[in-house]
């Protein structure tokens, strides 16, 4: 089975991690019935658009809070496995992009997302290679993967430095770690069938290894630039998904100064910045 990727805007949903499993559940059947607006894309280009507030709300609902989700109805839809990609950018078909940060693992919470929903698309932006090894990784996906056919993609990273060491992992070379990891994975998956891969990749080699290796790559806080920079890299038949952050509140200075102070804690973002000539001082 050709699993079409999603040609359009994802809805980041860190957020849905902050709540319990069963409103969490809930509020992924509001995201699928609301929908989420597309816009037009270019062949091999992809907009994973991220939404960072205190106070998220969904897209094509105007003025409805994750409170109202709680209390609304779990509208479900029918499935339509096997979308070819035109159909799948005429489909409403939602994507929510889940992280491995928040104390939740994504990979249960996509299997409750996806259970409880019957047209969304979950992706993984991204599960850390210092969490698994490549047999658990390949158990997990794949068992996705059969369970809900084209509706889970696989993101994979190897994190920052400083939270791969938390968890006991070793970061010394991050790309020959990922390069080994994929090929572990390729040999332990059998005939087990994987569902797209991608790699969250700052830097050029990572996002060379990810158009030869996988489906494509995931960005995250990277200036306008470096999506061209990389598409030129891997050329038009990669499959990339950039990050747009948008901020929803009034409040958004206080917001996004702290969330951006948290970005820039991590060496690998900040050096990403420095490559497009930005500076300390900026």
């Amino acid at each position: 089975m050709t699993v079409p990727l999603p040609r359009d805007v994802g809805l980041w949903s860190g957020f849905l991690d902050r709540l319990p499993a069963h409103e969490a559940v809930a509020a992924a059947r509001t995201i699928e019935a609301a929908g989420i607006p597309t816009v037009p894309s270019s062949p091999g280009l992809s907009l994973a658009e991220h939404r960072h507030s205190p106070n998220p709300t969904i897209p094509s609902s105007p003025g409805l809070s994750l409170a109202e989700h709680r209390r609304s109805p779990n509208p479900t839809v029918p499935s339509s496995p096997g979308l070819s990609l035109a159909e799948h950018r005429r489909s409403p078909n939602p994507t929510i992009w889940l992280q491995e940060f928040s104390g939740v693992d994504p990979f249960v919470r996509a299997a409750l997302y996806l259970q409880g929903t019957s047209k969304l698309t979950v992706a993984l932006g991204v599960a850390t290679i210092h969490a698994r090894d490549p047999e658990a990784m390949v158990a997990a996906a794949a068992t996705l993967h059969e369970a809900f056919p084209g509706r889970f993609l696989l993101g994979l990273g190897t994190s920052h430095r400083q939270l791969a060491e938390a968890r006991g992992g070793r970061y010394d070379r991050p790309l020959s770690a990922m390069r080994d990891y994929l090929g572990a994975m390729d040999a332990a998956a059998g005939r087990r069938v994987l569902p797209p891969r991608f790699l969250g990749a700052l830097g050029p080699r990572m996002a060379e290894l990810a158009g030869a290796a996988t489906d494509g790559l995931h960005t995250y806080f990277c200036p306008v630039a470096h999506t061209a920079a990389t598409r030129a890299a891997v050329g038009p038949a990669a499959w990339i998904a950039p990050t747009q952050l948008v901020a929803l509140s009034g409040a958004w200075p206080d917001a996004a100064r702290e969330y951006l102070g948290f970005c820039l804690a991590m060496p690998n973002y900040r050096n990403n910045l420095h490559r497009y000539g930005f500076t300390d001082a900026e």
